[in-house]
C-alpha cells in the first residue's frame, strides 16, 4: 500500500530500510524516481529525525546517483561508526564492572540489537548504553557506577542531595524506572540509561522483570562476553519501548522490528508469545507494529499474527495517526505533538484500558513531591494532590520570572 500522502521522501526511507535489511531486488525505476522527484533536503531531515542516517547511507551508496548526494549521509555514517566503537568500549567495561560485583545485568536495545539483530553491521545509531538491573539491585548498582566516576545527569541541579542520598532515593521515586548517568572518558561523554524498570508507573503494562532475566545466555558483543536475554525477552524489551512507550513513532523502531523478524522471527512460538503479550497488556500495541510492517514495508508476517488483526480491530484507520507522525515528526514536548501522541497511545491499548486510571496515576506521579525535583515553594502531605499540584504550578511561574515582578 502506498503512503497516505504519497510522501516520496518517506517511501525512500522505507525502501532504504528494506534494502539494507532484506535480500530483495530494488523496485523498478527506483533510481530514476529518486533522482527526479526526491527533495534531498527533506529526505536528509526525515532520516535524521527517524534515526535512519546510517541505513540511508548504506542504501544511497548502492544507487547510481550523484556523489554529492551520497556524501550528505557519508559523514554522519562515519561519525556513527566512531561513536558506536567508543560506546562499545564503555559498554564492555560497564558490563564487566557489574559482573565482577555480582550484579545481575542485561543489555537492552543499543549494542544488544546491533549485535544480535543487525549482525554487527553499522546500520543502527546508538546514543547511549541501555542497561537493566533488578529493582532490588538498583541502589547497589548505582553505587558501583558513581564510585567509578559516573555522575547523575538528569537530576535537577538545584537539589542539595549528596550522591549517597541520591543512590538510595532515586530507585524509590514514584513512577520512575530509569535514570541517566554520565562519565567523561578521555574527553568524550559516555551516557548510561540505567533501568530498574521499563515504563512509567501510569502506563497499563504488567512486566515481570524476573521473567526477562530467565534463560539468559552468554554471547559476544564487541568481541567481549556479555549476558544476553532470551529471544522472547529481547522481543518483549523491543515491544515495551517501541510499541508500549513510543507508539512506533519513528521508523528506527520499525527497522528494529524488521531486523528481529529476519534474524529471530522463525525461532519464536508466536501463539505462545501473543499470549504472553496479552498478559502484559501489550498485545494490541505489538499488533500495530506488525500491521505497519505488512502494509507499509511489504513484509510477510507469520499467519498466527496476521489472523489477530480483525479480532483486535487493527486496521488502516487506526494507524493513520502514526503515519501522520512519521510524515511530520512532531515534537513530543510541544502541546500539539503531545496531544497527538496521547491520542495514539490511548487508541492502541488492549481491552480494559482506563483513561481515568491512566490520568489518575499520571497526576499522582507528577503532583506528589519527590526528592530529586526542583524544590517547591511549599509542599503538602502526599495525599493532598490538588494543593501539591497548585504549588508546583506556582513554583514554576515564580522561577520563570513572575517572582521578580512581584518583588
Amino acid at each position: 500500500m502506498s503512503l497516505i500522502k504519497e510522501n516520496i521522501e518517506l517511501e525512500f526511507l522505507i525502501e532504504a530500510t528494506n534494502q539494507s535489511l532484506l535480500d530483495r531486488p530494488k523496485k523498478e525505476s527506483i533510481e530514476l524516481n529518486y533522482l527526479n522527484i526526491i527533495n534531498w533536503e527533506k529526505a536528509t531531515d526525515l532520516a535524521e529525525k527517524h534515526g535512519l542516517l546510517p541505513m540511508v547511507f548504506n542504501f544511497t551508496s548502492q544507487l547510481k546517483i550523484e556523489s554529492k548526494i551520497v556524501k550528505r549521509f557519508e559523514k554522519n555514517a562515519r561519525e556513527n561508526t566512531i561513536n558506536n566503537l567508543f560506546t562499545s568500549k564503555a559498554y564492555n567495561y560497564t558490563i564487566d564492572l557489574f559482573i565482577k560485583n555480582q550484579i545481575e545485568v542485561l543489555p537492552c536495545k543499543g549494542h544488544l540489537f546491533l549485535s544480535e539483530l543487525y549482525n554487527g553491521k553499522q546500520l543502527r545509531e546508538i546514543a547511549d548504553l541501555d542497561i537493566l538491573v533488578k529493582p532490588e539491585d538498583a541502589s547497589k548498582a548505582l553505587g558501583i557506577l558513581t564510585a567509578d566516576n559516573y555522575i547523575f545527569y538528569d537530576v535537577n541541579k538545584e537539589t542539595k542531595l549528596t550522591t549517597d542520598e541520591l543512590i538510595n532515593l532515586i530507585p524509590n521515586v514514584i513512577g520512575m524506572n530509569e535514570t541517566t548517568l554520565l562519565k567523561n572518558i578521555n574527553g568524550n561523554n559516555a551516557f548510561i540509561d540505567f533501568h530498574w524498570g521499563f515504563h512509567y508507573g501510569f502506563l497499563p503494562y504488567k512486566i515481570d522483570l524476573n521473567w526477562l532475566f530467565e534463560n539468559k545466555r552468554t554471547i559476544f558483543i564487541n568481541n567481549f562476553p556479555s549476558p544476553c536475554p532470551s529471544n522472547e525477552a529481547m522481543f518483549t524489551m523491543l515491544i515495551i519501548h517501541h510499541a508500549g512507550t513510543d507508539i512506533w513513532m519513528k521508523l528506527k523502531y520499525m527497522a528494529d522490528l524488521l531486523a528481529f523478524m529476519e534474524t529471530k522471527g522463525k525461532e519464536i512460538n508466536w501463539p505462545k508469545m501473543l499470549e504472553k503479550l496479552a498478559e502484559m497488556n501489550l498485545k494490541r500495541p505489538s499488533l500495530v507494529g506488525f500491521f505497519l510492517l505488512k502494509h507499509y514495508f511489504d513484509y510477510q508476517i507469520p499467519k498466527e499474527i496476521e489472523s489477530e488483526f480483525d479480532a483486535e480491530k487493527i486496521n488502516h484507520k487506526l494507524i493513520l495517526p502514526i503515519i501522520d507522525y512519521w510524515e511530520n515528526c512532531y515534537n513530543i514536548l510541544s502541546l500539539k505533538g503531545r496531544l497527538k501522541y496521547e491520542k495514539i497511545l490511548w487508541s492502541i491499548q488492549d481491552v480494559g484500558f482506563s483513561r481515568w486510571k491512566y490520568f489518575k496515576e499520571m497526576f499522582k506521579m507528577y503532583l506528589i513531591p519527590n526528592p530529586i525535583e526542583s524544590k517547591r515553594l511549599v509542599t503538602f502531605p502526599d495525599n493532598y494532590y490538588f494543593l501539591n499540584g497548585l504549588s508546583k504550578v506556582v513554583t514554576y511561574l515564580y522561577k520563570r520570572g513572575f517572582g521578580k515582578v512581584i518583588r
